[in-house]
């Protein structure tokens, strides 16, 4: 969509509604800066206005009562469309304004002054606006105080944006770690976090069940401590090997001393966590109870090693067959007891397998059907003996597909599910659905088949794979909507991941950005600002720095952080993060703590760093300089008859005079009290400076309009004038300066004197 007026007030009003301010009670942080205002300007009335799509709505008021007025009557529309201030001086004098019921009706506004305010990203929200019931003029250096003002509710309305999206973070990280306990807590396997020195700091529930202990119990204890003693040795130096950055992870069969002192078999999986700075934090423990896989693989081992001594035996059988009838058939009788001992062995082997057996004639009728088929699907053995798999596991959508394929594979002896390994669906008796592994094979025995299958439940695979992925999601989730940018490079500068937030910030389409280098995406401009530090990552260096950008302008802090393995850097973590408020914010600060608050002057500090530069730079150029101390006659009495308020009139109103004596190249700083001195810069002569001396203490002359009466104030004015060299100290000049103020004083006042020593 293209750019146009009717694009940005939607982009402002969308703004302006995303930073929850209207309708919003009143705040003590805007209303002083309305007072300060009122007072400042003194004017009736001065308002924090901001313009929402049919009303301007005040979030702070001085001098009114009502809470809002249309936006077609609004001076502040007219301000925030032409984007700057907007000074009416005489709204009955002005054609857009003088029929406006604001000026017509009760409220009787005569003169209006009203400066834009923003929100963080640069939209105009609406004004700071200053009323008078009476026609004023505005000079130049009130403009500027309010658009000073205007920068104070600027600052405020930032501070809410932070504070909001600070909140909206704290509350999704709160819930990251509340689902991150209940996957925790509910896992099929025991989990814990281990300390470096070996002790359970973490447990779940499941890891209790196997061992035995509670989780108080466990915290008092360390792994060696329910370790089988011929394991203790193995399992420490892998664990040292973890330490030492030799290994990342680690898996290994072992055995716990369960508290009743049995031995239980667990199969074992350990990874190292670590700090920020790389060095080990603690370790993460997987815990799998093995116990009856360890058991059946005995039994299997006793199976094979019955089966090689019956194939001795057979061979030695039919080594002797020309032994005498009688022999043969003892031998017969020996092997028919061996093979129905064999055959009750590998029975009971089937039956107290984990997965469930399952053997089918040619017919499709069950021949046999082990325990643990009993225990998944719930029909007995007798039950399921003599039914077809149709009538018991065997979903109804699937059993012409089941029915066709025994008959294809009688047909032609191929199958494609023979001696494969699938994922299929099956029924309980109780008509539940789960996902099951199957391995099917086939044989022929006296022209009939016969198949038989291995059924394994793998329910819990499959929701561990759903949580696995659901965990994913919400990474995605969080990554693709924190306010940051966020990427991870290889070695070869290629993004590998890259955040939505590239998308929304950048413009850049953040799944075509995997596998391409930053210069390919971006460009050797970009490239090459960031290759000094992309360089000192790879090297091992976490690089933070801070760097501009346009379209919009922001200020982005950005944090290099190398991914190592073992101890080599393999890629690069990158983190970007809009700092524009906090950077502009700090600056305004900066400039504050220069600039007394009531004359708007620079104050002593500002002025004891500028009279060095002025030093320093008339000594390089070899200009001179001239400087005047100065303050106002008998200001005492003044506060004694006028009060501290008049006082503060009176000096805001000589330092207006002051500035408006000087030249636009010239300072002019309020020390403290009535004090004030000017720097004047590329002076040729004492002349000059004696010129502006008589301008300034005649200028002051003229009688002050103070609290409606006006008052004679006069000036004393202690000049110098200096040609500086290296061992020009602004401390000399400055005691020079005030010794002719002293001086002008002596000498009757409302007048000025040139140091002696110039």
């Amino acid at each position: 969509m293209p750019d146009g007026p009717e694009t940005s007030e939607a982009e402002r009003l969308e703004a302006l509604c995303a930073l929850n301010l209207l309708d919003t009670p009143p705040e003590e942080r805007f209303d002083r800066i309305t007072r300060l205002a009122a007072r400042f300007f003194e004017v009736p009335i001065a308002l924090v206005s901001l313009i929402d799509e049919q009303r301007q709505w005040f979030k702070s008021k001085y001098g009114i009562e009502v809470p809002e007025t249309p936006r077609d009557h609004a001076f502040c529309d007219h301000a925030i469309r032409g984007g700057e201030v907007l000074v009416v001086e005489d709204a009955n004098a002005d054609p857009r304004f003088y029929a406006n019921p604001l000026v017509t009706g009760p409220l009787g506004i005569r003169f209006y002054a009203g400066y834009p305010v923003n929100s963080p990203d640069g939209h105009i929200l609406g004004t700071l606006c200053l009323i008078d019931h009476k026609p004023r003029t505005f000079a130049p250096s009130q403009i500027a105080s309010l658009k000073d003002f205007a920068r104070l509710i600027d600052e405020e309305i930032a501070k809410s944006h932070v504070a909001n999206a600070t909140l909206i973070r704290q509350k999704a990280l709160r819930e990251s770690r509340i689902r991150f306990r209940a996957t925790f807590e509910q896992a099929a396997v025991g989990i814990a976090h281990v300390g470096l020195d070996g002790r359970w700091l973490r447990v779940n529930q499941k890891l209790c069940e196997i061992v035995g202990y509670s989780k108080k119990e466990l915290e008092t204890l360390t792994f060696q401590d329910i370790t089988f003693a011929d394991d203790v040795s193995g399992d420490v130096e892998l664990v040292q090997q973890l330490i030492v950055g030799k290994r990342t992870t680690f898996t290994l069969e072992k055995r716990y001393v369960h508290k009743s002192g049995t031995l239980v078999w667990i199969n074992l999986t350990v990874s190292m966590v670590k700090k920020l700075d790389g060095q080990p934090d603690y370790f993460i423990a997987v815990v799998e109870d093995i116990a009856a896989r360890v058991g059946a693989q005995r039994e299997l081992t006793l199976l094979n090693a019955e089966l090689e001594r019956r194939v001795e035996e057979r061979t030695l059988d039919l080594e002797n067959r020309n032994q005498a009838l009688a022999s043969e058939i003892l031998s017969r009788k020996r092997v028919e007891n061996f093979l129905k001992l064999n055959e009750e062995r590998i029975r009971t082997i089937i039956n107290g397998s984990l997965d469930a057996f399952i053997a089918i004639d040619e017919q499709g009728l069950i021949t046999d059907w082990n325990s643990a088929a009993e225990t998944l699907f719930g029909w007995s053995r007798k039950e399921a003996i003599g039914k077809t798999l149709s009538e018991t596991i065997i979903p109804p959508q699937y059993d012409e597909l089941h029915r066709g394929g025994i008959k294809r594979f009688i047909d032609t002896g191929h199958g494609p599910v023979i001696n494969q390994r699938i994922e299929l669906p099956a029924l309980t008796r109780g008509g539940a659905q789960i996902p099951v592994e199957v391995a099917i094979s086939a044989c022929e025995i006296n022209n009939r088949h016969y198949f038989s299958a291995f059924l394994h439940d793998i329910s819990g695979r499959k929701m561990a794979a759903q949580a696995l992925a659901e965990k994913q999601r919400l990474l995605d989730t969080i990554t693709n909507n924190v306010p940051v940018l966020i990427a991870y490079l290889d070695r070869d500068l290629r993004y590998r991941f890259a955040n939505r937030q590239y998308r929304d910030w950048l413009g850049v389409d953040h799944e075509a950005m995997v596998n391409k280098t930053v210069a390919e995406v971006f460009g050797d401009h970009f490239f090459n600002h960031r290759k000094e530090y992309l360089r000192r990552c790879i090297a091992g260096e976490m690089v933070r720095f801070d760097i501009e950008l346009d379209n919009p302008y922001r200020i982005v802090e950005s944090i290099y952080i190398p991914d190592r393995k073992d101890q080599e850097v393999i890629g690069l973590y990158l983190l970007t993060t809009d700092v524009t408020a906090i950077r502009q914010h700090a600056a305004q600060l900066s400039a504050m703590a220069r600039v007394d608050p009531l004359t708007g002057l620079w104050n002593r500090r500002s002025y004891e760093e500028k009279l060095r530069e002025t030093i320093a730079r008339g000594t390089r150029s070899g200009h001179p300089l001239g400087l005047l101390f100065l303050d106002v006659d008998y200001f005492k009495k003044i506060n004694d008859t006028l009060g501290h308020a008049g006082g503060d009139a009176v000096l805001k109103e000589f330092a207006l005079r002051l500035k408006a004596s000087v030249r636009t190249t010239d300072s002019v700083f309020r020390l403290a009290g009535d004090e004030f001195t000017v720097i004047l810069e590329n002076v040729k002569t004492t002349a000059d400076v004696e010129l502006v001396a008589q301008k300034i203490v005649g200028v002051m002359r003229t009688a002050f309009l103070v609290m409606g009466r006006e008052f004679s104030v006069t000036t004393s004015v202690g000049a110098v004038f200096s040609q500086p060299s290296r061992t020009t100290q602004p401390e000399t000049l400055s005691q020079l300066a005030d010794e002719a103020l002293y001086a002008a004083k002596g000498a009757g006042r409302d007048g000025y004197v040139f140091s002696a020593g110039r």
